[in-house]
C-alpha cells in the first residue's frame, strides 16, 4: 500500500463547500490510477501535495 501511495501521478484537489466541509478528489492520467489512489486514501494514506519532484503524504499511525 505504501508503494501504491507513492507511485502515482495523480494531483489532489481540495475545496471547501458552503458548509465549510473540506472535499478532496484526485485528477490523474487514467481512471484506474485515480481509483487506486482513492483506495489508498481509504486505507488512511492521504496524498496532500504532488509535484514532479515529490509526493507529500499523511498516514494514520496506530498506537500513537
Amino acid at each position: 500500500m505504501q508503494l501504491l501511495s507513492l507511485a502515482h501521478s495523480c494531483e489532489p484537489e481540495i475545496f471547501i463547500d458552503k458548509e465549510g466541509n473540506e472535499n478532496r478528489f484526485y485528477n490523474g492520467p487514467s481512471p484506474d490510477e485515480v481509483e487506486l489512489v482513492k483506495f489508498a486514501s481509504t486505507m488512511d494514506f492521504k496524498c496532500l501535495e504532488s509535484t514532479p519532484d515529490y509526493i507529500k503524504l499523511s498516514t494514520l499511525q496506530l498506537g500513537k
